[in-house]
């Protein structure tokens, strides 16, 4: 067997047997079989974008969807409280110093 995952070596079996049709290129290939093409990185790209777009879009309809005051809200969820700002501000500043000592550690 090669370094393929078990699934996707059963995948490629069925495939060649004639019993499965490959999957074309684009956002299901990405992420049913982990293909890393230009095109499939793309287009998982787009999906995502779109996704967190109708999520902004149905937390301005309704802001209890989510946990206002995280990262993850003012990433995923595209919000732009306070709280969901003032989260992602505390984690750049946490960042950046983290890597200020890690670069001083590495002249040092």
């Amino acid at each position: 067997m090669s370094d393929l995952s078990p699934s996707t070596y059963k995948y490629a079996e069925r495939v060649r047997q004639g019993l499965k049709a490959p999957l074309p290129h684009g956002k299901s290939k990405y992420s049913n079989e982990g293909c890393k093409c230009v095109v499939c990185r793309a287009d998982w790209t787009e999906y995502n974008r779109k996704r967190r777009y109708e999520r902004r879009d149905a937390l301005l309809l309704d802001p209890t969807l989510a946990e206002h005051g995280t990262r993850s809200t003012y990433l995923n969820w595209m919000c732009r409280c306070r709280p969901c700002k003032n989260a992602q501000a505390a984690y750049g500043r946490a960042r950046r110093r983290e890597l200020r000592q890690t670069k001083g550690r590495q002249n040092g």
